[in-house]
């Protein structure tokens, strides 16, 4: 219940929708699959995922054991390297410092250009940093 009374407390209230909505406003960016991209879905095309330490919701520790963040994780998925990582760095200009809940985006490249069934993936994490002791 710790968690709980925490996120009440330091407001940790970016969620899927959120990023979704934030990532949608900006229409240069491909098309955006929540979870898994669909059977067929052609490249470029970008999945988002919550990144998060492994109780229900999406909190995450960031840095040390006391700060507290809520993370996602958008792939980049292209047929090539130079394409995903291009992809990754058009995500974050286009989502860095973006308002979304009541606080900012923090968005930065986890990995580039991993091989992943045939395509190219790049990891772009995001995180609304919302307070710690």
């Amino acid at each position: 219940m710790h968690l709980g009374l925490a996120q009440k407390t330091w407001g940790y209230n970016m969620n899927l929708t959120d990023v979704i909505n934030v990532y949608r406003a900006d229409p240069t960016l491909p098309v955006l699959h929540n979870g898994q991209p669909a059977t067929g879905a052609t490249l470029p095309y970008v999945v988002l995922r919550p990144l998060w330490f492994g109780h229900t919701g999406s909190l995450a520790i960031a840095g040390t054991d006391v700060v507290w963040d809520t993370q996602f994780s958008l792939y980049a998925c292209a047929s090539s390297v130079e394409a995903s990582y291009n992809l990754g760095l058009a995500i974050i200009r286009s989502l860095q410092g973006k308002y979304v809940a009541g606080s900012t985006i923090e968005a930065s490249m986890g990995y580039s250009g991993a091989p992943i069934e045939g395509r190219f993936e790049t990891q772009v994490t995001i995180q609304q940093n919302s307070g710690g002791i």
